[in-house]
């Protein structure tokens, strides 16, 4: 006789071990099918951003590419005399009777032994491709941008010290109340009663003056103005206005001192004449391109040309290409709808 079959509480127990193991099973994979779609999702928009990189031209491995500035200048004496000035190089030089000159590392410091009554006219002239810093003899710390020329004296005995500026220059004074130092400039006397400004004279129809502390004194003519602390003043034409801009951050200021570009309410032409200047290159723009776009931009003077073209690229700006004989194209970016 058949044994008929019985239900037991064992049974019941391994089916429903059986069934939460199944649970954990597929709650597992799902984690893991999960992960593995973020992971994928993070990878996709890592390559997105990476092809943005490359709208400027080939792979990073055959692009042509360009190292930022150096720190180099050229000292030029009286009576035809001139110093090579480089970044890598420590020297003493005697350039009168108790006036020497200390290069290091990217910087030229007077010194001065003894008491003089004249000095002699000296021009700092710094290339493209290159910056550098001036200590004078009464420790005023000058910044020079590509492009540049400083014409100083290289002893003052006399109230007012008075320098010559083509180009950018950052002015640091140790003691403006004993020695006021007045810039010429574009044909504009720049007299600065404060501690620290800036001046951007590249274009003989555009001058631009920064004070950080203090006032400045701005004079053309038979025309004087004034401008205060944290104002930003811009001079358009030979017989343009004086127009003032109140300044509200610190890096909106016209200067690239601190090592980075301040690309505030540039337009792109500003902007690629500030490239050219330090990375000794060319721009050619395309004929649909506007080149009067504005740009507003914090970027390291470290970078290659090619980091700070990316960067640029990224943000939508435009499309450059970098070609033989330091020459870059600038095309308008294609977008893709």
């Amino acid at each position: 006789m058949e044994k008929e079959f019985q239900y037991e509480p064992d049974s019941r127990k391994k089916l429903e071990f059986g069934s939460a193991t199944l649970q954990k099973c597929i709650l597992i994979i799902s984690s893991f099918i999960i992960v593995a779609t973020i992971i994928m999702i993070m990878l996709l928009k890592t390559k997105r951003r990476a092809d943005t990189a490359s709208k400027i031209g080939k792979s990073s491995s055959h692009q042509i590419d360009y190292p930022p500035g150096v720190r180099s200048a050229t000292l030029n004496l009286q009576g035809g005399r001139y110093i090579e000035l480089k970044s890598n190089i420590s020297k003493v030089y005697q350039i009168g009777q108790g006036v020497t000159v200390k290069e290091k590392n990217g910087h030229l410091i007077y010194v001065v032994k003894g008491k003089q009554t004249s000095g002699m006219l000296q021009e700092l002239v710094v290339p493209f491709g290159s910056e550098y810093i001036l200590d004078m003899a009464d420790h005023t710390n000058v910044w020079l941008n590509s492009g540049s020329k400083l014409k100083y004296f290289s002893i003052y005995n006399f109230a007012v010290k008075f320098v010559w500026l083509e180009g950018q220059a950052h002015f640091r004074i140790k003691n403006p109340a004993r020695q006021q130092i007045q810039v010429m400039a574009n044909g504009l006397s720049i007299q600065a009663d404060c501690s620290e400004f800036a001046v951007d004279a590249y274009l003989s129809q555009y001058t631009r003056v920064y004070a950080y502390d203090g006032k400045v004194n701005i004079g053309r003519e038979n025309y004087v103005t004034t401008m205060s602390i944290h104002q930003d003043t811009i001079l358009q034409g030979i017989n343009g206005l004086f127009s003032f801009v109140d300044v509200q951050f610190t890096e909106d200021i016209p200067t690239s001192v601190d090592g980075y570009f301040s690309f505030i309410r540039y337009s792109l032409r500003q902007m690629t004449d500030e490239l050219t200047r330090w990375y000794n290159v060319h721009f050619e723009f395309s004929d649909d391109f506007n080149v009067s776009n504005r740009i507003h931009s914090f970027i390291p003077r470290e970078y290659s040309l090619q980091e700070i073209l990316q960067y640029l690229a990224r943000d939508g700006l435009a499309s450059f290409e970098v070609q033989k004989g330091r020459k870059v194209v600038v095309k308008p970016l294609k977008r893709r709808w």
